[in-house]
């Protein structure tokens, strides 16, 4: 039993019945010890008893590299730290920890070629961006975006509060949730010499706080869930310019009911399948949504 919050979790997909997930928690000494690695059996939907991969200090976010061979996290509880490991059959191994300014680090994902980390800091509410070397180990800061703004929620959105960012399938244009700004902000990557330049931003409704999005699989639509209103916003996508604009906004809620204890988490779309599925905390449930034609989404049930 994980004794820390389970925070995220990455897969590595094998090519039999059974699929390895590695889990990030928040660690304690009377708890959860770092990295966790199940055994997910995907004609049966059981998992395997986690046994620590790796020591870690507050891994809250992992992410697998494209090629499997690599996994990534971020140390939440630091002023700013990234690490490195490989991926072998009996664990993880540690292959380096790299630091930047960016305390509070809660989110890290890797661009479709492997080559870039992106690193969002809410304490700091910045966006870090670290190359990815050939040995599978993070190199030193490439470059740095620190956002400035803030939001009507007084408790929440004094500042920014970067959550989270992620490539486009294309790897060229990077997108990043500040919630503290009520912005979804938009970066073109620049391969060669790793430089973030920013294309212009989009704001969800104010005091909505955007934490989390996904795109379709063409990336013709961006979804994202914001934590204070429990709603999902949805955006059409420039596939060319990377230029977002508003088509809709849906609350998460299937019913009229008090949102005292609850919000929005995470949100995934289906690889294959129309549909979109976010978590809402404090309600324990996922609201599952239909994708229509034109890229609108319909709410179907709240699935505890």
């Amino acid at each position: 039993m994980l004794l820390g919050t389970l925070l995220a979790f990455a897969m590595h997909v094998s090519a039999s019945d059974t699929e390895t997930m590695y889990i990030g928690t928040y660690t304690d000494p009377a708890g959860s010890k770092g990295i966790y690695r199940v055994v997910l059996d995907s004609e049966t939907g059981q998992l395997s008893e986690p046994v620590l991969a790796v020591e870690a200090t507050a891994p809250s976010y992992i992410a697998i590299h494209p090629s499997g061979k690599f996994l990534y996290s971020v140390n939440e509880y630091s002023s700013g730290e990234a690490s490195s490991f490989k991926v072998q059959a009996e664990g993880l191994k540690k292959l380096n920890t790299v630091t930047f300014d960016g305390g509070g680090s809660c989110h890290i994902s890797i661009d479709p070629s492997g080559k870039w980390a992106f690193i969002s800091a809410y304490g700091g509410g910045a966006l870090t961006l670290l190359p990815i070397l050939g040995d599978g180990s993070l190199g030193k800061v490439s470059d740095r975006f620190a956002n400035k703004g803030s939001g009507p929620n007084k408790q929440r959105q004094e500042r920014p509060h970067m959550h989270f960012s992620s490539a486009d399938p294309s790897g060229k244009l990077l997108y990043a949730c500040d919630l503290g700004t009520d912005e979804i902000l938009g970066f073109r990557l620049d391969d060669k010499p790793g430089k973030l330049t920013p294309i212009p931003s989009v704001k969800a409704e104010p005091g909505a706080g955007p934490r989390h999005f996904a795109m379709d699989p063409r990336g013709r639509h961006l979804y994202c869930a914001n934590e204070l209103a429990l709603t999902i916003s949805v955006f059409r996508r420039n596939t060319d310019t990377g230029a977002l604009s508003p088509l809709q906004t849906l609350s998460a809620l299937d019913h009229a009911e008090p949102k005292n204890g609850m919000s929005m988490a995470a949100i995934r779309v289906h690889s294959k399948k129309p549909f979109a599925y976010a978590s809402i905390r404090g309600k324990d449930a996922i609201a599952v949504f239909g994708i229509q034609a034109d890229g609108r989404l319909k709410l179907i049930e709240n699935q505890p």
